[in-house]
């Protein structure tokens, strides 16, 4: 024989129906939330699914938050998780914000680490010339590896080509390619490139 605990929540009396929960029987894991896992705590977690926008993380039983894409890494602009993650995953999260009331608690990876965007700005300063690496050919231009994580990228009308060439015709990924810093929006956390401009 199988006993379920249920509880009663209410009845009509007209249609003769009576609402019943059975969730109502155990504590409710979001009671308490704020206390458990206060803004600014860390927590080592579990992967559990992803999203287009970032992946849903395991705190606790009955409690999942999630790590948006832009709260991952500071440099690398991810076009999917799982680019990055993989299902089962341990990581180490930051708590940014709970939303108790509507069941939602936001997290961070990158703010575990100092933002390196400062010391970007002033590594590749306007007017340097330096030596990076094809990383991504779009119809647009093409992105350059600078470092690990690191791209920048070089507008098609900064490649001294016709707009209507097709890049990947001209340039392959990984090539080795010198180009010159035209400018960092470390707000945007962008960094715009040029081979025409190297001379």
């Amino acid at each position: 024989i199988f006993w379920l605990g249920i509880y009663y929540l209410e009845s009509d009396k007209e249609t003769r129906k009576m609402s019943l929960g059975v969730k109502q029987m155990t504590p409710d894991p979001w009671a308490n939330i704020e206390k458990e896992f206060p803004t600014g705590s860390t927590h080592n977690v579990k992967v559990r699914n992803f999203t287009n926008f970032g992946i849903f993380v395991e705190l606790t039983e009955g409690i999942d938050g999630l790590i948006h894409i832009s709260d991952m890494l500071w440099t690398r602009k991810i076009s999917h998780p799982e680019e990055v993650f993989k299902k089962g995953q341990k990581v180490e999260v930051v708590v940014l914000s709970i939303d108790a009331e509507n069941q939602r608690i936001s997290l961070g990876l990158k703010q575990l680490t100092p933002d390196p965007w400062p010391q970007i700005k002033e590594k590749y300063a306007s007017g340097l010339i330096v030596d990076g690496k094809i990383s991504k050919i779009t119809s647009f231009g093409l992105f350059v590896e600078l470092e690990k994580d690191l791209e920048g990228l070089v507008h098609i009308s900064e490649l001294d080509k016709k707009p209507d060439t097709d890049l990947s015709k001209v340039y392959k990924i990984g090539d080795p390619i010198k180009i010159r810093v035209i400018n960092i929006d470390d707000q945007a956390r962008k960094i715009t490139l040029s081979t025409k401009a190297v001379s």
